[in-house]
């Protein structure tokens, strides 16, 4: 599995000089941002064509959005357990998909940590790729499949 970290893709970012990110000043230098994550990866996407990074690692950081987090503890219905991030604007957002044997784990974590009042947080996982058809026309998005409770970090 081929990983992409913040060192591998530095000659890239400065064929892109314009584009502006907003540093989250996290303790991951591995990690990127959710600007840069989707930059790179050139996301949005064409719907019906596979996003370049699908399949591949990668650590992200941003901002849990406390209002967007699913686990089926507090949503039993729902058929899957995810939650969001977003990056320096709140329009700039990402969705994490739990997929692993140590779910309620995770979920436990995550809400350990919203009592402590603590939304930096860095994820490491699979990027996976969904079209996304809005209003007549259609987009390929990103996701990012967490399954192992060791690849969520928060920043203390």
């Amino acid at each position: 599995m081929r990983k992409i970290y913040r060192n591998s893709l530095i000659p890239y970012l400065f064929l892109f000089a314009g584009c502006t990110s907003t540093s989250l000043a996290l303790n991951y230098p591995d990690c990127l941002t959710l600007e840069e994550t989707k930059h790179n990866l050139k996301v949005p996407g064409v719907c019906g064509d596979k996003i370049a990074g699908e399949g591949q690692t990668v650590c992200v950081s941003g901002y849990i959005d406390w209002h967007n987090v699913f686990d089926r503890r507090h949503y039993p219905e729902l058929p899957y357990e995810k939650f969001k991030i977003y990056g320096g604007s709140s329009n700039n957002s990402m969705e994490i998909w739990v997929e692993s044997d140590e779910n309620d784990q995770i979920f436990k974590k995550i809400y350990y940590y919203k009592d402590l009042n603590q939304a930096k947080v860095s994820v490491t996982g699979t990027v996976a790729g969904f079209d996304m058809p809005v209003m007549g026309s259609c987009r390929r998005g990103i996701k990012i499949i967490l399954t192992d409770i060791s690849n969520i970090r928060f920043n203390q």
